[in-house]
């Protein structure tokens, strides 16, 4: 399904399995179950740790890592990982 707008994306440098299997999920705030945000966090935070010994800390992981971690909070771990659109919603103003 391509989403609403989208169809400007698909087929050029952002298209991705994401943008068509996922985006128009998110449009729709629905979160299909493919791999659950609770088992995320840990990866995030091991990548943030291993770029930071390497060169530095890298803002999007710590990010997405504090993002992570509110949504389980809020009850949204067994969501899948593009739930972190809720997320972005919020901050958008999309979501109250």
């Amino acid at each position: 399904m391509t989403p609403r707008g989208g169809r400007c994306l698909v087929g050029g440098a952002a298209d991705s399995w994401v943008l068509k299997n996922r985006a128009g999920r998110m449009i729709e705030n629905e979160y299909p179950l493919g791999f659950k945000i609770a088992l995320q966090p840990q990866g995030s935070r091991h990548r943030s740790r291993a770029r930071s010994q390497r060169r530095g800390a890298v803002a999007g992981d710590d990010a997405a890592a504090g993002y992570e971690d509110a949504l389980i909070e809020e009850g949204h771990g067994d969501d899948d990982n593009s739930a972190l659109a809720r997320t972005i919603r919020r901050l958008s103003g999309l979501e109250g």
